[in-house]
């Protein structure tokens, strides 16, 4: 089956879809999807059934980072002029990236998959956009050798 019905999409009917295609994804605590691995940038992604939409969604802290002194709404405004997909916004020290999919009639998986990875390859190089040099952690080291 190249699509999934309209009736069948759900977080558990992704999930599967998703690790049939090798991406490391699991529930998380608010019955989300979350994305670890096998994505340019972790995301989540859910169900919205009265909208009939499917959501995907990351973050950036921004606390410690070290970019090209404008303030995080800036910077939003600025990738949202230059970056298609997302809609970027801020509050506090975060970024967010968000899309929506519509699914009525059903949601083709290949479209699924590729607006997926589309989305997460957008925030990253919207983050590599914008200069930003995340605070040095364990991981954000390791994807950075992964990423040279």
């Amino acid at each position: 089956m190249k699509s999934i019905a309209e009736n069948d999409v759900t977080n558990c009917s992704i999930l599967r879809l998703l690790r049939n295609v090798y991406l490391d994804a699991s529930l998380d605590i608010d019955n989300e999807i979350y994305v670890r691995d096998g994505l340019q940038f972790p995301t989540w992604v859910s169900v919205l059934p009265k909208e009939r939409l499917i959501k995907f969604f990351t973050y950036m802290d921004f606390k410690g980072c070290d970019f090209t002194g404008c303030s995080v709404f800036e910077v939003a405004s600025h990738l949202n002029t230059n970056i298609a997909v997302p809609v970027f916004y801020a509050m506090g020290e975060r970024i967010y990236a968000n899309y929506f999919l519509t699914y009525t009639g059903g949601v083709s998986k290949l479209q699924l998959i590729s607006m997926l990875r589309r989305f997460s390859g957008a925030f990253e190089a919207g983050i590599r956009l914008a200069d930003i040099v995340p605070p040095a952690s364990p991981e954000v080291e390791a994807r950075q050798r992964l990423h040279s």
